[in-house]
């Protein structure tokens, strides 16, 4: 389908002219004229035009019944090119047909339509990234937690995509990979404050700090802390919690949180003796 073509727009035709090509694409998928939309005012809306198209694919049989669907989509944005919603709609249908290239342009170009759209702008960003567009990925990352900054779901994938591809984007959105992941860093945490109750962000958190040069141990078992006291998993939080306080150096820390590991744990009885060694304060 070429994307945005022109087309001339018919005073009063133009709903029944996209209804019809909607019933003709279920009827090629191979449904039943009973399952196209009833004709009324609201299913002769685009959104009723998209909701059958959605009906027609899943029940299309082979190659043929796809091809008179995304003909449907053809329809829809032929006579609305700047229709957003139709064009990530159609976005997402080439995407479920393994097409990820061709569904990272149309939810690209989507995005730029409507650039205010958070929840647009962060679909925009998985879907670059299925089609291997890392850098395009993580800018549209960005704008869906500059626009919605209270989403803490956005301000994790954004750290979560920092974390994971900190090496493709050292000396682009931060001078070394060290840099991106101390970003990484801060957004985990911005995430878990803003979602304070959520373990899965904390617990991510913590971890991150594993993974640094130069880590602040204190904030890290502040992390594994906030994660104990939400999780149900305590004995795993309390052997990071032995790890961190002995990576910091806090000898009298370490042999608390030594003491509350089960005798018989094979790690607690190793970080138990690292925690003995640790110099008296």
């Amino acid at each position: 389908m070429k994307a945005g073509s022109p087309h001339k727009r018919v005073a009063g035709n133009n709903t029944r002219i996209g209804l019809a090509s909607t019933v003709f694409a279920i009827l090629a998928a191979g449904l039943p004229l009973a399952a196209a939309p009833t004709p009324t005012p609201d299913n002769r809306s685009r959104s009723g035009e998209l909701a059958a198209l959605r009906v027609a694919e899943n029940r299309a049989k082979g190659a043929a019944g796809l091809a008179a669907v995304e003909r449907g989509y053809g329809s829809v944005l032929e006579r609305s090119p700047q229709d957003a919603t139709a064009r990530a709609a159609y976005a997402e249908f080439l995407a479920r047909q393994g097409r990820a290239r061709d569904a990272a342009s149309e939810i690209g170009r989507a995005a730029r339509d409507k650039p205010d759209d958070a929840a647009l702008a962060h679909r925009n960003g998985n879907l670059q990234l299925a089609a291997g567009n890392v850098r395009l990925a993580v800018e549209a990352m960005d704008r869906a937690a500059q626009l919605a900054p209270s989403s803490a779901g956005y301000r994790f994938d954004q750290a979560n995509f920092y974390y994971l591809f900190r090496r493709d984007l050292a000396g682009i959105v931060a001078p070394t990979a060290e840099a991106v992941l101390q970003t990484a860093l801060r957004k985990f945490n911005e995430a878990a404050e803003i979602e304070p109750e959520n373990a899965d962000y904390w617990l991510a958190y913590a971890e991150t700090f594993y993974t640094l040069e130069s880590a602040d141990w204190m904030e890290a078992r502040r992390a594994w802390l906030r994660y104990h006291d939400l999780t149900p998993h305590k004995e795993f939080a309390r052997v990071h919690l032995l790890r961190t306080s002995i990576r910091g150096g806090d000898r009298k820390e370490a042999l608390r949180w030594a003491a509350t590991l089960p005798a018989g744990s094979s790690v607690g009885s190793k970080l138990r003796l690292q925690a003995e060694a640790l110099p008296d304060p």
